[in-house]
């Protein structure tokens, strides 16, 4: 559960696995409450595992913070709780909403 626009109705995100034609795929969900209804958000969607075993992907809830994108070097200000997409001890990508906007950026690699 995240305030993720700051407005102080929670958010929640969830991975969901599933399998096509024997391929692995992960998506991450956003899930948000709009005017007593929920709408669904993809942060990010059906990413490809092939038939290997998926990583260890994990969904966490940042805090607002000012920080380092690794793959264009600037600085990133998040002015509400993320969600942070992350592989363990691999990367993690962190989805934020600013001025009515999505947008991610690398924290790790």
């Amino acid at each position: 559960m995240v305030d993720f626009d700051g407005t102080k109705v929670p958010s929640y995100a969830v991975a969901l696995l599933s399998r096509e034609n024997g391929r692995k795929f992960e998506s991450l969900l956003l899930l948000r409450s709009r005017g007593g209804r929920i709408s669904e958000l993809w942060l990010d969607k059906k990413r490809q595992y092939g038939d290997k075993v998926a990583p260890m992907m994990v969904v966490l809830r940042g805090r607002p913070l000012r920080d380092h994108d690794h793959l264009t070097g600037k600085t990133v200000v998040v002015p509400h709780e993320p969600v942070v997409y992350e592989q363990l001890e691999a990367h993690s990508t962190v989805f934020y909403s600013s001025d009515g906007k999505i947008r991610s950026y690398i924290a790790s690699e």
